[in-house]
């Protein structure tokens, strides 16, 4: 978007806003001017319906009002909260409840039918435990009993609804409370099934005890194993050092130690002799020969058994080894059978574990069951007697404050109806100023240059008012026909035909035509009027002196006139003449002036083709006698045709001196 695209859209801005402005203001002169008529409107309207509100109040039922109240304290307890005041209103403003006060009180007809706009049932501001009733009815003992009812129906109401839905609840959970003990006694039925053949013990029990009993075992087997091999260890050394010994002698060593065993006796016995004796001695000697006779005899076993290579120690070594290894393999053999007994005690605890892993789980399940239903049994017991209680105490959670005595008159103008009154009053009085409004925007008529000057194509040049005697001295008159002839010359600019026509409502002022024609002749421009009239009523001259004839338009003197057959509309004919005699008066002067004194209409075609021949327009529009709607026309021809239109405002009745200012 460039510059000058950005000055139109400011000026297109600048003007709307101007013409805002204008309606403005005129809505403002408007109400200004009929601001009696809008205030009597506002008075009637209040008045009518003041006094239709009190007829209607004199034959209606709500002359008595009686009130009470209601004292609402619920019960409540952790589990179940109590009813709140919303909720208790709800319940008094059910249909059932109406139709209880209207079967106590035997109310029909219209009594029956106009009963929920006479009772009114609400919460007290800043009291929230204590509800509001109240009634009204025709007569102040009617009114009290009515107050009384309600207050009636609304505690059996609320005992009632509040018991029977605490009743429901309660049985209810106590249905619950059965189930969960059924779920119960299922649950420890199927664990003493599965724990009946664990000597009273649980699954969890029995396995932490086999799972100590199997580590206690299988740290006795770790240490028979470590027994075991020890004990093999010792097995294979004798057995080692016992293969370094013969074999034969090994296996007569029993025989061989007997012999040994002897010898060694019978020299024990020699030298104990030997001592006691000399080598003589036949004692000594019988020794000696017994002892040689051991020894041949166990020399001839040697070589019977063939036994080559022996030494009594290794023998007795030997002894010593095979009794060392006879106990370690009795010990072997033992620490083997521990063995055996302990693996067998594993794998059997190792079986019944694996048949407990496998049955944990669903013990398992089985007991959080139980625990849950028992949980779930225990909240239910508890809201059990929570509603017990709530049932209980239920009659005493809503009061009555206290019977009704009297009824108190009712005046028919209260703040709602005050404020029904108000509204409508201002809605028709608004109503009637947006008619008075439009009536005046459509068909009023022009009031102010300034409304004229909202227009665009229109160029206000000044206002004239309705006699020249409101003018406060000649002074002011001629300044003011001075503003008005500059106004007009600045809209002219060089243009050289005029067209100068009063609408309906205004007038041609001679005052101002005498200006125009003096100040043009001060300024040196040469003017010339042509009066456009009728022909049935125009008489030529007779001597024709001073006159100048051309093709249509008759010179007398400085000025002309051009006879019309139809002042409404010119012919063809009479426009292409008008047009040929306009070319011929220009040569010899500077401005052409076109003028007719009869008013201009909107369905003139003689208006719209004076617009589209002259360069310029001079119209006089009377204030306060023009219509707007003719003023619309005159913006749309001027419009169309594209060229300036100098207005004046005439007929002005209060003349200020700032009124014929532009």
């Amino acid at each position: 978007m460039n510059r000058d695209e950005e000055y139109d859209l400011l000026a297109e801005e600048q003007e709307r806003m101007r013409q805002f402005e204008l309606y403005r203001k005129l809505c403002f002169s408007v109400l200004l001017k009929r601001w009696r008529m809008i205030v009597l409107i506002f008075l009637v309207t209040l008045i009518g319906l003041a006094a239709f509100f009190q007829f209607r109040f004199m034959n209606s039922r709500v002359r008595y009002e009686a009130r009470t109240g209601l004292f609402f304290y619920p019960k409540q307890t952790k589990r179940y909260g109590a009813m709140d005041a919303k909720q208790t209103l709800e319940l008094f403003s059910r249909l059932a409840m109406r139709r209880q006060v209207a079967d106590r009180l035997n109310l029909g007809g219209m009594d029956r039918a106009t009963l929920k706009s006479r009772l009114e049932i609400n919460q007290e501001k800043g009291r929230p435990n204590l509800i509001r009733i109240t009634v009204k009815d025709a007569q102040p003992e009617a009114a009290t009993l009515f107050a009384n009812t309600v207050a009636e129906v609304c505690i059996d109401e609320y005992v009632s609804f509040r018991t029977d839905d605490l009743r429901n609840r309660l049985k209810t959970l106590e249905g619950r409370k059965r189930e969960l003990e059924e779920s119960v006694a299922g649950c420890e039925k199927e664990q003493r099934e599965l724990v009946r053949l664990l000597n009273s013990m649980t699954p969890a029990q029995e396995l932490e005890r086999l799972r100590g009993v199997m580590s206690t075992s299988l740290a006795s087997l770790s240490e028979i194993n470590v027994q075991i091999a020890n004990e093999e260890a010792k097995s294979r050394k004798f057995q080692e050092q016992l293969s370094h010994i013969d074999a034969t002698a090994l296996k007569h060593a029993a025989q061989l130690k007997a012999f040994q065993d002897e010898q060694e006796r019978l020299k024990h016995e020699i030298t104990r002799l030997r001592q006691l004796y000399t080598e003589k001695n036949p004692r000594l000697l019988a020794a000696v020969s017994e002892y040689d006779d051991a020894l041949a005899a166990y020399r001839a076993y040697l070589k019977e058994k063939k036994i080559e290579n022996y030494d009594p120690d290794a023998l007795r070594m030997a002894e010593s080894l095979q009794l060392q290894l006879a106990d370690a393999t009795g010990k072997l053999e033992f620490l083997k059978q521990n063995k055996h007994a302990f693996e067998t005690e594993i794998a059997r605890n190792r079986s019944a574990v694996l048949e407990l892993t496998g049955l944990l789980p669903k013990y398992s399940e089985l007991e959080t069951r139980r625990e849950s239903f028992i949980a779930i049994l225990r909240t239910v017991e508890e809201s059990i007697s929570d509603l017990q209680l709530l049932i209980a105490s239920t009659p005493s959670d809503i009061q009555q404050v206290e019977k009704v005595g009297t009824a108190d008159a009712e005046s028919a103008f209260g703040k709602k109806v005050v404020a029904l009154i108000l509204f409508l009053a201002f809605f028709v009085t608004g109503f009637s100023v947006l008619l008075l409004l439009a009536q005046q925007i459509l068909f009023g008529r022009v009031e102010s240059l300034e409304e004229l000057a909202a227009c665009n194509g229109l160029v206000p040049v000044g206002s004239y008012p309705a006699s020249p005697e409101l003018f406060r001295s000649t002074a002011e008159k001629e300044a003011v026909l001075h503003e008005i002839y500059y106004g007009f010359r600045e809209a002219l600019n060089g243009r050289h035909i005029l067209f100068e026509g009063a609408l309906e409502g205004g007038a041609i002022v001679p005052d101002i035509q005498e200006s125009l024609k003096w100040n043009a002749a001060m300024t040196g421009m040469k003017l010339f009027q042509v009066n456009i009239v009728s022909a049935r009523d125009f008489d030529s001259p007779a001597d024709g002196s001073g006159g100048e004839a051309l093709v249509a338009v008759q010179c007398v003197g400085q000025q002309g006139f051009l006879p019309v057959e139809n002042l409404q509309a010119l012919s063809p004919a009479e426009l292409e003449m008008l047009g040929s005699d306009a070319k011929e008066l220009l040569r010899n002067c500077d401005l052409l002036v076109l003028s007719r004194k009869e008013p201009l209409r909107q369905n003139d075609l003689f208006f719209r083709q004076m617009m589209e021949f002259s360069d310029c327009s001079l119209l006089c529009f009377g204030a306060g006698a023009t219509s707007r709607r003719l003023l619309r026309h005159t913006v749309a021809l001027q419009r169309a045709c594209g060229h300036v239109a100098a207005v004046i405002l005439t007929g002005v009745r209060k003349w200020t001196p700032a009124a014929g200012a532009r």
